[in-house]
């Protein structure tokens, strides 16, 4: 028997990976964003826009976040045996409020999975900040961290940079069916 999944993406690049993978494995799906213009693209979904300031989404302001994320997720989380957040680390939608859901995820189910993608080391600050919410992360919770670092196909040279996401769009399908 299948169990009943939830499939969560984050941030830009976790809501356009999700909704890529779902729409092979057709499991339920929730988009969630702060960027509400990105949302647009899946109003067949659903989406959860998360509406804050750009400089209010920090690490410490958590309990904000978690305030707005409850009440909404718990429709979608209740009753689901496995939950599986694809989400990409780095920017503050992916990095911060992906830590929020697991918070809040796990009061409902055990069978979590957090798929990170990284970023590339060009983007300095933003991997620097997603390495450590990752750590932070492992260091709380007792969840599946699946870490996909977009820099071990960038090491190809034959590969454009499109290539690039096309092959870890491949590689990401490939895990989270064999979770």
């Amino acid at each position: 028997m299948t169990k009943s999944t939830l499939i969560i993406g984050v941030g830009g690049a976790g809501t356009k990976i999700s909704n890529n993978i779902n729409q092979e494995l057709n499991f339920d799906l929730l988009l969630v964003n702060t960027d509400i213009s990105s949302l647009k693209n899946y109003s067949n979904k659903n989406i959860l826009h998360v509406d804050l300031a750009p400089n209010e989404l920090t690490a410490n302001s958590p309990a904000l976040t978690s305030a707005l994320l409850n009440s909404e997720l718990e429709r979608y989380i209740s009753g689901k045996e496995r939950i599986i957040i694809i989400s990409g680390f780095g920017g503050k939608a992916g990095t911060f409020i992906s830590s929020e859901i697991v918070n809040i995820a796990t009061k409902h189910t055990l069978d979590i999975n957090l798929l990170a993608t990284l970023p590339f080391t060009f983007e300095g600050k933003r991997r620097a900040l997603s390495l450590d919410a990752l750590s932070k992360l492992k260091e709380s919770s007792t969840i599946n961290i699946i870490k996909y670092d977009n820099e071990n196909l960038a090491k190809n040279k034959n590969l454009t940079l499109n290539e690039v996401f096309e092959t870890a769009n491949k590689e990401i399908f490939d895990i989270i069916k064999n979770i």
